[in-house]
């Protein structure tokens, strides 16, 4: 699977739990991002375009669901 874009990321902490905001300049459908979290607890991802989007998630990996085609947009994620 091919991994997506990040171009900017902040890392942030909210009581014990990490959180990272990304921006995300390339997506595509199966696209994986590897957060470097041992388990996330929450993904917001807010693409630029009206595209249907969704994620799974394993461990400290999460999956992109693209509707179609690639998109770009900013996802925050919660974790540990």
């Amino acid at each position: 699977m091919a991994a997506v874009v990040v171009a900017n990321v902040q890392n942030d902490y909210f009581g014990g739990r990490r959180v990272i905001f990304a921006d995300l300049t390339t997506v595509a459908d199966g696209n994986t991002w590897v957060t470097g979290l041992q388990k996330v607890d929450s993904v917001r991802f807010t693409p630029q375009t009206a595209v249907a989007t969704g994620a799974t998630v394993s461990g400290g990996t999460i999956t992109f669901k693209v509707a179609a085609g690639t998109l770009a947009g900013q996802v925050v994620v919660i974790g540990t």
